[in-house]
């Protein structure tokens, strides 16, 4: 058994009450409350495969932060993942759903809604949150 930490920083969930269930396997990238990944092209494994959603959302957050990096293994091999750079803007325009692994992630209304961590300072934060033009 690994361990590995889930990142810090602002996780954005969406709720979409027309689904009573998170059950990506019938509905892929959609639905009843499922996190938002800042991060959601997928970590490939050594073999070229991706690794399992667990491990694909541990980045998930929006931070100022660079995210960790580190060594998982998979059948005794060590394969180094490293930390993807800071995503400190959720912007609904863009995409966070990949059909690479279509039950990771999730398809976005794009309804214009962005938010932005301005500073993070131990368990505080501050976030602004404004409103775009929706895509077409």
């Amino acid at each position: 058994m690994e361990h590995f930490l889930y990142q810090n920083g602002l996780l954005v969930s969406y709720w979409d009450t027309s689904f009573s269930d998170h059950n990506e396997s019938v509905h892929p990238g959609i639905g009843e409350v499922l996190p938002i990944d800042s991060h959601p092209n997928p970590i490939y494994k050594l073999d070229g495969t991706p690794w399992r959603g667990r491990i694909q959302t541990y980045d998930a957050p929006f931070s100022l932060e660079k995210a960790d990096s580190f060594t998982l293994h998979d059948n005794g091999a060590a394969s180094y993942i490293r930390g993807p750079a800071a995503v400190p803007t959720f912007d609904d325009r863009k995409q966070f759903w990949n059909a690479t692994q279509p039950t990771v992630g999730m398809k976005v209304p794009h309804a214009g809604v962005r938010m932005r961590v301005v500073s993070a300072d131990g368990t505080s934060m501050r976030i602004r949150i404004d409103s775009t033009t929706p895509a077409q």
